[in-house]
């Protein structure tokens, strides 16, 4: 498999770079030891460029990754999501998809929908005429509606046999009217052949909540503001990465402790999903966090790949600001500004993670990258940016689009901080209204290389996380995406005809 592997991947990774999934552009080979701010040749160029440059990249170092057999060198893209903590041997009931390789190279097959439910991907390697017959595409199209047919008939009958039962999950916040979260949910429910439903619970108080969460068929919860660390004291366990942010969005039920009573490990969680009964604890988790890295390294250009003098910037200092500083450690980032109107509660933040980065209490973070590492407090957006460090290249706001009486925050950077001379990613946390002041900033910016995200990009990645933590399968990643668009869309057709909102929402 390794002498034919070795003679296969340089002309097959060559075809995947030349084929549809990957444009060929010479700016892609790039020295990582240049100094591009320094650099005046360096010119900023489009956003849909990098992102298809970051997606070869992303995939040349998982080949490198598998050669070298180096996982703690070259990490995994997907290595922030629970699933890849557990090994496929480990779980339970799998399922594994078996897909060619010159299948995948020619663009005929569409990976997403062959891989919903499916705990592995066989990659078969067809050495040329060894193969009997080609299938046509109408063949690759059957077969993929074949595998999705099974899959769904698998999780079928391990209901109706009860060895899964049907599990209500909900939202869960002060106002959680407007979440395209069911929608999203539901639609994966019912595309893995899951009979479990996903509601919404909006409420003044957790009293609800407390009630909710004991009924024995409570599957899990998300939980918004301004809850996220309100609930905490009703949980008996956090996980390593919602303890260090201190705050949680995903809360699990526990139907079994250990024999002492203590919360079991990511295996025994798994174990758990999909079946009702007494809850005797409460667990939480973050996957904010992970929805906020994706988007980072998705966006960033191989231009602004992080490295030690790389910086970034955060708005705002609540419980999203405090999952993207985490986000952003486990990227690497060694240089991390966080501005607040309320400059002591960014301090806070600040204080919170370097105490953390000192005693190296952060697990994402090696002892070599927290000696390096720290949070700093830019006193006010009026501030200038300090000339000993570059200007960012990643930003991720969390400033809510409206103030606690309703009105307008208008919040935008100040032009002086946008002058990174390869431009940069910035996430923009809200998606109501879609096009706030800070979106109309980036998006004149984009001739300058920034690339703009915003909680459409953020919503399906933290639920696709959410997604595993609830049902122990990997998410309809696809699908999910295409429902949040879909929905959000068919609400604004429906406001727009009662008069209520912009007949003219900007484009998704």
């Amino acid at each position: 498999m390794q002498s034919s592997m070795s003679r296969e991947t340089p002309q097959g990774f060559s075809r995947i770079c030349k084929s549809g999934m990957y444009k060929e552009c010479s700016s892609y080979c790039v020295p990582l030891g240049r100094d591009y701010v320094r650099d005046a040749q360096v010119q900023a160029k489009s956003g849909s460029l990098f992102l298809t440059l970051k997606r070869v990249e992303r995939d040349f170092l998982k080949l490198l990754r598998n050669i070298l057999g180096d996982h703690k060198r070259v990490p995994s893209h997907h290595s922030a999501y629970p699933l890849s903590q557990v090994a496929v041997h480990d779980r339970a009931f799998t399922m594994a998809a078996q897909i060619s390789v010159k299948d995948v190279v020619d663009n005929r097959v569409n990976l997403d929908s062959l891989q919903i439910g499916a705990d592995a991907v066989e990659m078969t390697i067809n050495s040329p005429g060894t193969s009997r017959c080609v299938p046509e595409e109408d063949d690759l199209l059957d077969i993929a509606e074949a595998f999705a047919t099974l899959r769904r008939d698998i999780f079928t009958a391990l209901f109706a046999t009860f060895v899964y039962e049907p599990l209500h999950y909900f939202i869960y916040g002060a106002n959680v009217s407007y979440s395209l979260s069911p929608a999203m949910h539901n639609a994966a429910y019912k595309a893995c052949g899951m009979p479990h439903t996903y509601g919404k619970h909006s409420s003044d108080t957790l009293d609800d909540f407390q009630r909710l969460a004991r009924e024995p068929d409570f599957g899990g919860a998300a939980v918004v503001q301004p809850y996220k660390t309100g609930v905490l004291p009703l949980l008996s366990g956090l996980s390593s990465h919602a303890s260090v942010i201190g705050s949680v969005n995903t809360i699990l039920p526990i139907r079994e402790l250990g024999e002492d009573g203590s919360i079991p490990d990511q295996l025994g969680l798994l174990s758990q999903m999909n079946r009702s009964g007494p809850v005797k604890a409460l667990y939480g988790d973050n996957t904010d966090w992970i929805g906020i890295r994706a988007v980072l390294r998705r966006g960033l250009s191989p231009a602004n790949t992080v490295r030690p003098q790389s910086t970034a910037l955060v708005c705002g200092a609540g419980g999203q600001a405090r999952s993207a500083v985490y986000a952003m450690l486990s990227l690497g980032v060694q240089k991390i500004f966080i501005c607040n109107r309320t400059v002591d509660n960014a301090r806070a933040v600040a204080d919170h993670y370097n105490r953390l980065i000192e005693s190296q209490g952060i697990s994402v973070l090696s002892p070599a990258d927290a000696a390096q590492c720290r949070v700093r407090v830019l006193e006010s957006f009026a501030s200038s940016w300090p000339k000993e460090y570059r200007q960012p290249s990643m930003i991720v706001s969390s400033i809510p689009t409206q103030a606690a009486d309703g009105t307008p925050t208008n919040f935008t950077l100040p032009d002086a901080w946008l002058g990174s001379p390869t431009g940069g990613i910035l996430i923009e946390l809200a998606y109501r209204p879609m096009l706030t002041p800070i979106v109309k900033q980036m998006r004149a910016q984009a001739h300058r290389g920034w690339i703009m995200m915003d909680g459409f990009d953020i919503l399906p990645e933290q639920a696709f996380a959410q997604f595993e933590l609830f049902t122990g399968r990997r998410a309809p990643r696809e699908l999910m995406r295409d429902e949040v668009l879909k929905k959000y869309r068919e609400e604004q057709e429906h406001l727009t005809k009662a008069g209520i909102m912009d007949p003219n929402p900007p484009a998704t």
